[in-house]
């Protein structure tokens, strides 16, 4: 199904997509820093947590995808409440927090009328 933020809210999406370009060079610096695996080493401008910044990550490339399947919200669903808790992603769109929310009820909505539900069992 198509991302309904990207069909209702594309000055939302964009702004999702430039933050995802942006976090993807922190987790490369994070990735950097264990590939070093040199004690004390650090990049300027790491200061989040790597977990966090991974599911960030993983959160960011759902909601920035044209279309969504059952895995991309079971992602969603798995990653959403840690997310939206931090400084990271949810510091930078907590007055868009209802917005990508409701995108997220549309999309299970969707899916659960959808005949090809696959590992969609309708938990949120």
């Amino acid at each position: 199904m198509r991302n309904p933020l990207l069909d209702r809210d594309g000055e939302l999406f964009a702004r999702l997509a430039t933050f995802a370009r942006d976090l993807n060079t922190m987790l490369i610096d994070h990735l950097a820093v264990q590939t070093l695996q040199q004690a004390g080493f650090s990049i300027q401008g790491v200061s989040y947590s790597f977990s966090n910044v991974r599911a960030t990550a993983i959160v960011l490339r759902v909601l920035t995808k044209s279309a969504w399947n059952e895995h991309d919200i079971h992602l969603l669903d798995l990653l959403w409440r840690q997310v939206i808790a931090t400084d990271l992603f949810g510091g930078e769109f907590e007055a868009e927090r209802f917005r990508i929310q409701h995108g997220l009820q549309t999309a299970r909505q969707q899916l659960r009328r959808s005949p090809h539900q696959g590992l969609w069992d309708g938990r949120t």
